[in-house]
């Protein structure tokens, strides 16, 4: 370790420097220049499907922080800590108050800064100084004075490829899988909300096209007959109908023969977790999950979740009786997260904020259950059903009460059979990435401390 050199995080950048963005960007201009904010980092990475716009002359008076490409930024307020280096395609950009802007110097790397920053030296020394007054909040000062160890270039740029190639792997099963399932909700949208198979049927058949929807048969038209269900399978196309009624309680149009239920009609169980209070064991091997367990689409567990024994999970199992294929729903505060259980949850309860629904299955299968719960249309009944002034909640009754439109089970079937490859894909990928995580997680701290030294030999 003689040969590692020890720094403070400001004498590893550019100009000695490390400053935050644009304190007060205004409302969102359309026009202007895009800026991160806290909400962008997830995962380490930037998330920039939905960023703030500020007017150019604000974002002017603050070129300090325009960014280039190659940066590290540090989230500073709120969700602090997390980290991120800049790609070149975000170059003219700019970051908001709440995020600081680190260049690196080149001999050192934005790279080794980053890990560095994601571990539990830099964690432990931030939080012993951050502000919790109001919001959780890091000074500069403090920043800046974060020790920092560098080691030989080649030792530094073997630890770099070994976390980096597992971050790597990660983002690719999260993006492989977020094409999966936006597949998986392109052909429910398709069957189920737009009706293609049935507007095929009508067209090819001649019938009567109502006036409301005329729009829509004149762009399914243009659609080559060969990418249409009725070229592809023939047989399953028949099973679709080939005109249209008018349905009240939907207030639309919908596929002759087809009919409006109610979640409660379809299900053979709808629930929620525990309301009773329930005493913590921090030496317990179970958890006792909230709302805040249940984003983007999965069921996420940490070592920092409450905890409880095997014991208090086998009472609160009795209310619940959670099991595979559950479609899981947040109901407090940020209501419609949905996660769908894919495996035994032999470590994990619930609590209210987290309703369980079942499907009756000689009526409904989970992955059309799961998929319906996602929907716009499931989504926006939930939201017109919420209740509450200080904190909305969505209760069992009015879960029970939102309306859904049935095809037939052999439709129902079918789109198991298609989806039920690509569901199983994301489960693997998902399981994958939580075991890289924790072994990427497990040698951060080895590696950078040097603890565990890593020579070229090994990488090559």
């Amino acid at each position: 370790m003689s040969e590692w050199k020890e720094l403070k995080l400001v004498d590893c950048t550019i100009n000695g420097n490390i400053s935050y963005g644009i304190v007060q960007p205004g409302q969102d201009d359309r026009y202007g220049v895009p800026i991160i904010r806290v909400n962008n980092f997830k995962n380490g990475m930037l998330d920039t499907d939905s960023v703030l716009k500020v007017e150019s002359n604000i974002e002017a008076k603050h070129s300090k922080t325009r960014l280039k490409g190659g940066e590290v930024l540090l989230t500073l307020v709120g969700s602090t800590g997390q980290t991120a280096i800049v790609p070149e395609k975000l170059k003219g950009w700019n970051v908001a108050r709440a995020v600081a802007v680190i260049r690196v110097k080149p001999e050192i790397g934005a790279k080794w800064i980053n890990l560095w920053l994601r571990s539990s030296k830099a964690s432990q020394h931030l939080n012993s100084r951050a502000n919790t007054t109001v919001q959780k909040t890091l000074n500069l000062k403090d920043v800046k004075s974060i020790p920092i160890s560098i080691p030989p270039e080649s030792e530094r740029k073997s630890v770099e490829h070994i976390i980096f190639s597992i971050d790597d792997k990660i983002e690719l099963n999260r993006q492989m899988n977020q094409t999966l399932e936006a597949m998986a909700q392109a052909l429910f949208k398709s069957w189920f909300v737009d009706f293609d198979p049935v507007m095929d049927n009508a067209l090819a058949a001649g019938n009567d096209i109502p006036e409301g929807l005329q729009e829509m048969a004149e762009k399914r038209a243009l659609v080559p007959h060969s990418k249409k269900l009725i070229s592809k399978s023939p047989e399953l196309a028949k099973e679709f109908p080939s005109s249209f009624v008018y349905n009240e309680t939907l207030g639309k149009w919908i596929p002759e023969g087809w009919e409006v239920k109610t979640i409660g009609v379809i299900t053979a169980k709808v629930t929620d977790g525990t309301h009773s209070t329930v005493k913590d064991d921090p030496d317990g091997n179970c958890f006792l999950l909230s709302c805040k367990n249940i984003k983007n689409g999965q069921i996420l567990i940490t070592e920092n979740d409450r905890k409880i024994n095997s014991q208090t999970l086998q009472q609160l199992r009795k209310r619940t009786g959670l099991q595979i294929n559950d479609v899981l729903l947040t109901t407090v505060g940020t209501i419609g997260e949905v996660a769908l259980v894919t495996k035994v949850p032999n470590n994990y309860e619930l609590q209210r904020s987290v309703a369980i629904i079942r499907g009756d299955d000689s009526k409904v299968l989970h992955h059309f259950l799961h998929q319906y719960i996602k929907s716009k249309f499931f989504q926006n009944e939930a939201l017109n059903r919420s209740k509450g002034s200080v904190q909305t909640c969505l209760f069992l009754g009015a879960i029970n009460s939102v309306p859904v439109l049935m095809p037939t089970y052999k439709i129902i079937e079918s789109f198991q059979n298609n989806i039920e490859s690509s569901h199983l894909k994301i489960v693997l990928n998902q399981e994958q990435s939580k075991t890289l995580t924790k072994l990427r997680d497990s040698l951060l701290p080895e590696l950078i401390s040097g603890r565990v030294r890593v020579q070229d030999e090994i990488i090559k």
